[in-house]
């Protein structure tokens, strides 16, 4: 599980359609890295439950979204600008492919959306070659 949240706070009120768009910007920008991360791809960034905030190598170039579907469980009561819980799960699949089906909680435990994305990721040369790396 991780958390995120969109800054600067936003005036909109609960559910509005800012705060909408904030978690679809939340469901695709914060999970892009979890394949990578979970199949130990480093791309740069500290690793997770690393609070010394140790940048890693960098073995990743680009990623993009190929198909993405969200479904919103609720329309209001919740807002983008406050700390929004992650739950996701990933499997690789073949030529750098790896899908996401993530579950996007309030601070309350609300459930606000449910979403299953198709990501493509192109490494550099040699991200691979190690004993625990990733099924590409």
């Amino acid at each position: 599980m991780s958390a995120a949240h969109i800054i600067p706070p936003i005036a909109d009120p609960p559910g509005s359609r800012t705060h909408i768009l904030g978690v679809i910007n939340i469901s695709d920008y914060h999970i892009m890295d979890v394949p990578l991360q979970l199949n130990e791809i480093t791309f740069g960034m500290p690793a997770i439950n690393d609070y010394s905030r140790t940048l890693t190598p960098n073995h990743y170039k680009i990623g993009t979204t190929l198909n993405h579907s969200i479904h919103f469980h609720v329309h209001d009561r919740f807002r983008a600008d406050e700390l929004t819980y992650i739950e996701a799960e990933t499997s690789w699949a073949k030529d750098g492919r790896a899908m996401m089906s993530t579950k996007i909680f309030s601070k309350d435990d609300l459930l606000i959306a449910t979403c299953v994305q198709e990501a493509f990721y192109v490494l550099k040369e040699g991200a691979l070659d190690r004993k625990s790396g990733p099924m590409l």
